[in-house]
């Protein structure tokens, strides 16, 4: 492979006319079909060779893309047409991903339900790799629909497994030495490259808890104010990096100048061993950072309060300083030492630069944190989910679209119409009227973004009884459900807690992301309590989880029984808790912490992610968490996908 470009529209993307092949990894959207083709046909008619095309889809192709081709007549002329399911990439050391960023809107507005499977085979190849995960919880109608796919890839692959060992056993070939056959084919009913399960006597995962996107709305539109997470709001982190000004970068001193020490020549630390000057950029220039634990700066700061980076910033240069200083002040140092600090000391220059790139990049977030703009806003969302009158909200939000018409306002007020409506049960106040200053303000193409918003769950009219908020609207009792979610889960905390970060509510300054307490509640003893036995004592949670969409779903898996149903799994859980005593063990009473996989589908946001991994941290919570997820989003890329352009 000679070139390789990112697919964009224009003649300027097609690969050079000299190649004898030109091979397009491409996602089954119609866009992507659409510059495809066109790069096609100019290759065609401008190239003096004869090229060969071939397309990839990721992670399947659908047959309006294959229609797209064919109408624009170059379907005849591709060579390949193959299929590349990736599975999940890692994006850090406890963050999986599908990278699917149109499932939310495909699955809960278009109600198109096929990428269901691709989350299915994910967890089935996991279970392949590590074992069969014992313990299933979910929440929300699309994660039953996943787990019934799951058992069903699992019960095909055992009976593909059974079949083949049958057939080997009757015609007397693949025995060893005991009569055994040999292990199936790697390439199971769950697809290519699949392997069975292996049958280990402990799984490397104990939990699996899968919870749908549509169970949380709220936490997706809160503003984060943890580092991470603001440098995804206000620059935008995508695939662990950021696109910044080259300053933050090039105003970096030059390296901090070695000790002056007898010996130093000696050592081998001659001027010529000196690390290079950081490069010379233009002010204007603009520069790809990455940012993930391999940044050891970023791994610690990355899950701090943005009012506590100065603090950890400030120790951390004392800290290189004093590592310095103490070697300048040992006057007597032998070579030994002086050769075992010269070692040390690209580990302890690209500590400083990194320091130094972190404060730069620390203080363009707190320009934006420390304005009135955001304050206020923040105040406003702070409202919101405390339930103050929906009239302040909504005139501040009026306020908004009269004011100015820029993209960020745009969705500033999207954000705040849908915290507003879900938080309360529904818009009670002027809601055509605010739909029709949002069109005449923004454009009338609007129109169907807010008909989307209204499909996916995040608008809503607010009825005198009956409806949605949070999905469900309005209580029997006449009291939007998220007061009782809010009191219940405790998920608005004082300001005095918050100085220790010990509650995960320190990610939005005095909010609890729904969903983290959620995965709290599933370690209880009885979890989220649908496997309690008639008549018995059932979780609290449980009678919270009512008031959010979808059902509950608890069993257990093992190796030697292989279930085909979720109704099927969940009774003989059913039974078997009434025979055995279930439940959680504390992580006092094992050396080390179990694995649980929170896997959540249509999108999770970095505050999310930072709860977790806190929770994680946390010495009384008995599991080690690994997240997965469709796609890592934000309040603006979560709507975005519903903003409707034409």
């Amino acid at each position: 492979m000679t070139d390789v470009k990112k697919l964009h529209s224009g003649p300027a993307g097609v690969a050079s006319t000299l190649a004898d092949h030109i091979v397009y990894v491409s996602r089954a959207s119609l866009p992507n079909m659409r510059v495809v083709a066109q790069q096609i046909q100019y290759a065609l008619k401008h190239s003096a060779n004869r090229c060969q095309f071939h397309i990839y889809y990721i992670p399947f192709h659908t047959i309006i893309c294959e229609q797209i081709l064919e109408d624009e007549h170059v379907l005849g002329h591709i060579t390949t047409v193959g299929e590349f399911n990736i599975g999940l990439i890692p994006l850090d050391g406890d963050v999986l991903s599908l990278e699917m960023p149109d499932m939310f809107k495909q699955c809960y507005v278009d109600g198109d339900t096929s990428s269901l499977n691709l989350i299915a085979q994910s967890l089935h190849k996991v279970q392949s790799l590590y074992g069969v995960i014992p313990n299933v919880k979910s929440k929300g109608s699309a994660s039953k629909k996943i787990l019934q796919k799951l058992l069903q890839l699992r019960k095909q692959q055992h009976d593909s497994s059974v079949m083949a060992q049958h057939s080997s056993s009757k015609a007397g070939v693949g025995m060893d030495d005991q009569g055994q056959g040999h292990p199936p084919s790697a390439i199971g009913a769950a697809g290519a490259g699949v392997a069975p399960a292996p049958a280990v006597a402990v799984a490397a995962i104990d939990t699996l808890v899968l919870l749908d996107r549509e169970v949380d709305l709220v936490s997706p539109l809160v503003t984060p104010l943890t580092y991470e997470g603001l440098l995804d709001e206000l620059i935008g982190l995508d695939y662990g990096k950021i696109l910044v000004d080259a300053r933050i970068v090039g105003d970096i001193a030059d390296p901090p100048k070695l000790p002056d020490l007898p010996g130093m020549e000696a050592a081998g630390t001659n001027k010529g061993a000196q690390p290079p000057p950081p490069p010379a950029f233009s002010p204007d220039e603009k520069i790809t950072l990455m940012l993930n634990a391999g940044d050891p700066i970023f791994g610690d700061i990355r899950d701090t309060s943005i009012e506590k980076l100065g603090v950890y910033m400030q120790e951390k240069a004392i800290s290189i300083r004093k590592t310095y200083n103490n070697f300048r002040e040992n006057k007597d140092a032998t070579l030994q030492e002086i050769a075992e600090f010269v070692k040390k000391i690209p580990g302890i220059t690209r500590e400083y630069k990194l320091l130094h790139q972190h404060i730069n990049l620390a203080e363009v977030l707190k320009r934006t944190t420390d304005s009135r703009e955001f304050r206020d806003y923040w105040q406003i969302e702070r409202g919101i989910l405390e339930g103050e009158d929906e009239a302040s909200t909504l005139e501040f939000i009026e306020d908004l679209i009269a004011a100015d018409v820029d993209r960020v306002e745009f969705f500033h007020v999207l954000r705040l119409i849908c915290l507003q409506s879900i938080c309360g049960g529904g818009i009670r106040r002027n809601y055509d009227g605010i739909k029709k200053q949002i069109v005449q303000t923004y454009g009338y193409e609007h129109i169907f973004t807010l008909y989307n918003m209204e499909r996916a769950g995040f608008l809503k009219r607010r009825e005198s009884k009956g409806g949605v908020g949070l999905g469900l609207g309005l209580d029997s009792g006449g009291s939007a459900p998220w007061a009782v979610l809010k009191k219940q889960l405790n998920l608005i905390v004082d300001s005095s807690v918050l100085n220790s970060q010990v509650d995960i509510s320190y990610v939005t300054a005095g909010y609890a992301p729904l969903l983290v307490r959620l995965v709290q509640g599933a370690v209880q003893t009885d979890g989220w309590g649908s496997n309690a036995a008639p008549g018995g004592r059932r979780s609290s949670v449980l009678e919270v989880m009512r008031l959010l969409p979808g059902p509950v779903v608890e069993f257990s898996q093992s190796n030697s029984v292989v279930d085909s149903d979720v109704g099927e799994a969940v009774t003989r859980s059913q039974s078997q808790s009434t025979t055995a005593a279930g439940g959680t063990q504390s992580v006092s009473s094992r050396s080390t912490k179990k694995v649980m996989l929170v896997y959540v589908v249509g999108g999770l946001t970095f505050l999310e992610i930072a709860a977790l991994r806190t929770l994680s941290n946390h010495p009384s919570f008995p599991y080690k968490i690994i997240m997965a997820t469709t796609k890592l989003v934000s309040a603006n890329s979560l709507l975005t996908s519903l903003v409707s352009t034409s």
